[in-house]
């Protein structure tokens, strides 16, 4: 039954999780068997570790170039497994590698695994050598091998080093990919080739010319997969109760049909969207939105309690000398703040409302690509003028992401016609998400102008008391007995230290929420989407209207990926 007919909206299905495993080894191995029995216990320690009190399905995708020995028994052991896939990464043209191979039962174990490969790619794409030496050729392959296996490391979570300890006998050898792996931040295990019987062990560190550190396997999944167990994290995250997302789901999928209605297009061309993505993407949207709210609580009422405190002990020490106890206040409104501050890096309230963030937009993307049936629905690379060491999202959002968008497509829908298409996806998208941002700049301008406001009329009033206390107002107009309460110059002096506390707070609240910047950036990003809008009502063609989509997914999803760079640095702070 569709959703449309249905009296309830259904809840997403669980995330499944993508687990991609790599393998560096050697070719000649003394004790094959040994070897494989170390792998298997391996993958099943890492099985166990991961499912432990987990309710996220687990695919498992095997990186080799199926060369002899370590490569081959890794993608063997993997897939004995149900759910899982292969990828093979060959150093040249498979014709080429084929020539590694010079014995007939190697090269039909080659071909026989090759045959299971979901996907073949060659990471080489000069040509061998013509008429050159054989060092010259020799130097070429040791290239192409150093190549692959950084390709299999870049390309995996974990790394499965069947290795010997000892140092790389060629370019391209066992050492040396351990070596990029653990520059690249992966998960480099190790069993070791001489001793399968012994414990595999996590290299945790290695300096190149001695014996690696070594530590025992992680045994939960958050050191051992961390993207595996944020997702894990999402998938069970009942925040948003079951009632209140059925309804935002009901609620965004009759405002879409309302739009394709308006467009003339009939219900069944939105079929894959409403029955898939509509539901991700509302909860996604509806998460990022609920920890949105609970990180600016936190950290407006972090430097909040901060001034309560200032306030309390200059009160204390001005008006009542003598009530000691009043300082429990001070005390009282610090200790709030740390509990505050513990709460929310626990509970990572920063971290979730960036991930779901990021997540419910590229959605929101996939769900008008999807209706061009562009291939590319979900383009997750980091734009180009990105630099690599400003950490972007994890591996584990991209890949749900693809997950998610690659189920809709799956789903059979009827083709719409090129107006109603373009009318659909100009109104229900591009133009709505250019009024979001014209109206989100307006309010964040105003929030942060309220903020200046209000920072200046404390300064000019702190000032104004400072020019009093100068001028001496005040001072000699009271009696012996006048309590620090009834004396114009205390309040003159209490209103000078305090006010100032408060103004910083105020200043420290819109630098956290970094309301100017998002505010300038949602100011462009209305102009840029104005122009993107104008092209796609021009757009003659299905063609032109995919040239207008993808330029517009390119503006929205350079200004998703650097919204996560500029937010990820404000982890909430105590302030100091």
């Amino acid at each position: 039954m569709s959703r449309e007919s249905a009296s309830s909206p259904a809840s997403p299905e669980t995330c499944a999780y993508s687990l991609r495993i790599g393998v560096t080894g050697h070719r000649n191995l003394s004790d094959a068997a040994g070897v494989a029995e170390a792998v298997a216990r391996l993958l099943e320690q890492i099985e166990h570790t991961l499912r432990a009190q987990s309710r996220t399905p687990l695919d498992r995708v095997v990186v080799s170039p199926l060369a002899k020995g370590a490569d081959r028994i890794v993608a063997e052991e993997v897939l004995k497994r149900e759910g899982t896939s292969l990828e093979v990464l060959s150093p040249f043209p498979l014709d080429e590698y084929r020539r590694d191979f010079a014995e007939p039962d190697d090269l039909a174990e080659f071909e026989r695994l090759l045959s299971r490969a979901d996907l073949v790619r060659c990471v080489t794409t000069s040509p061998p050598p013509q008429n050159a030496s054989d060092d010259e050729q020799s130097d070429w392959r040791n290239r192409g091998y150093l190549r692959v296996g950084r390709a299999v490391v870049d390309a995996c979570e974990i790394l499965i080093a069947v290795w010997d300890g000892k140092q790389a006998r060629g370019m391209g050898g066992t050492a040396d990919v351990i070596e990029y792996a653990l520059r690249q931040r992966r998960t480099v295990i190790w069993v070791n080739a001489s001793a399968p019987s012994s414990e595999p062990q996590l290299i945790p560190d290695w300096q190149p010319g001695g014996r690696p550190d070594a530590d025992g396997v992680p045994t939960t999944a958050k050191a051992l997969s961390p993207g595996y167990y944020q997702l894990d994290a999402y998938n069970r995250d009942a925040s948003i109760g079951s009632e209140a997302l059925d309804r935002a789901i009901t609620s965004e999928q009759t405002s879409l049909q309302a739009h394709a209605r308006n467009a003339g297009l009939p219900a069944e061309s939105i079929r894959h969207v409403t029955d898939v993505l509509i539901a991700h993407f509302v909860r996604a949207d509806r998460l990022a939105v609920h920890y949105r709210n609970n990180y600016v609580r936190a950290t407006s009422g972090l430097f909040v309690l901060s001034a309560l405190a200032v306030t309390v002990v200059v009160g204390q020490v001005l008006f009542f000398p003598n009530l000691l106890w009043i300082i429990l206040l001070e005390i009282l409104a610090m200790g709030t703040a740390v509990i505050l501050w513990m709460w929310c890096r626990r509970s990572a309230w920063h971290e979730k409302w960036i991930h779901d963030r990021y997540l419910a937009e590229r959605l929101r993307m996939a769900i008008f690509s999807l209706m061009l049936d562009q291939e590319d629905a979900t383009p997750t690379s980091p734009p180009s003028q990105a630099l690599p060491f400003y950490g972007g999202p994890q591996d584990w959002l991209l890949s749900t992401v693809r997950s998610i968008v690659e189920t809709a497509r799956a789903i059979p829908h009827k083709p719409a016609g090129f107006e109603a298409t373009r009318q659909f996806v100009v109104e229900a998208w591009l133009d709505d998400q250019r009024r979001y941002h014209a109206r989100n700049a307006d309010r964040t301008h105003r929030a942060a102008h309220r903020g200046h406001r209000a920072g200046t009329v404390l300064f000019l009033v702190t000032l104004v008391m400072a020019v009093l206390h100068f001028l001496g107002v005040g001072h000699g107009e009271h009696g012996h007995a006048e309590t620090g309460v009834s004396r114009l110059d205390v309040w003159i002096t209490f209103l000078a230290i305090v006010l100032p506390t408060w103004g910083a707070a105020i200043h420290a609240i819109i630098t956290q929420l970094e309301l100017e910047r998002i505010a300038a950036r949602s100011e462009q990003m209305a102009r840029l989407l104005d122009l993107v809008v104008e092209r796609a009502r021009e757009a003659r063609s299905l063609d032109a209207l995919r040239e207008v989509v993808a330029e517009g997914q390119r503006v929205m999803g350079t200004e998703n990926h650097e919204w996560w760079i500029l937010l990820s640095f404000r982890q909430p702070v105590l302030p100091t």
